[in-house]
């Protein structure tokens, strides 16, 4: 396991998110208390849940973490096509099984990351040391350097997925400088996120 320290405190922190948006904005909308589902808002936030699911593949990749991140992409594109195309109760009904096992494979995927975490001697909250990159910023502290990268890699971004990526990296950063993982660990993250900015903007179309 060769993986850096700050890529799978990342992400832990994205899994978790996205187990959370599932559960919140997806399971509901399928419900069978509603006696009508709202296709639109569940197509939509189904697709954008793929995209994100590509995204955080690519960075698992490199943690060896195991299926269950394919295994939740099979499952959100199965809801996906039968909330898309099927009108029936009973389509919605089996879309709805398709998250619920979705969020099963996140818990899953997030188990393996903090195993691995563990085995490295860290818990979630993030290492109890400064390491090479040198003193721990402080909570407020995301350096110059870094935000200027994000804000790039933002830029070069779809204009309707701006404004939640620019969160979404401004929210990394901030809990990189409040962690003890030092400055370094947050110009790591921004270039990567430079780096990986054209592969973004193809999957987000």
């Amino acid at each position: 396991m060769n993986a850096p320290l700050d890529l799978l405190f990342g992400l832990d922190r994205m899994l978790a998110r996205t187990h959370e948006d599932v559960a919140e904005s997806v399971l509901p909308h399928l419900s069978g208390s509603l006696r009508v589902v709202d296709r639109p808002l569940v197509t939509a936030r189904l697709r954008q849940l793929c995209r994100e699911l590509d995204v955080t593949a690519d960075l698992a990749g490199p943690a060896e973490l195991g299926p269950a991140l394919d295994t939740a992409r099979a499952y959100a594109r199965r809801a996906l096509s039968l909330t898309g195309e099927g009108t029936g109760r009973a389509d919605h009904d089996l879309a709805r099984q398709c998250v619920a096992e979705l969020v099963d494979q996140l818990d899953l995927a997030r188990t393996n990351v903090l195993e691995v975490l563990g085995d490295h001697g860290f818990g979630s909250r993030g290492p109890r040391w400064t390491g090479w990159a040198g003193p721990a910023a402080s909570r407020a502290e995301v350096i110059a350097f870094s935000r200027l990268a994000a804000t790039c890699a933002v830029a070069l971004l779809p204009a309707g997925s701006r404004a939640e990526y620019a969160e979404l990296f401004l929210s990394e950063l901030h809990e990189l400088a409040s962690s003890r993982s030092g400055r370094w660990a947050q110009v790591r993250y921004a270039c990567r996120v430079l780096v990986r900015t054209p592969r973004l903007r193809r999957a987000l179309g």
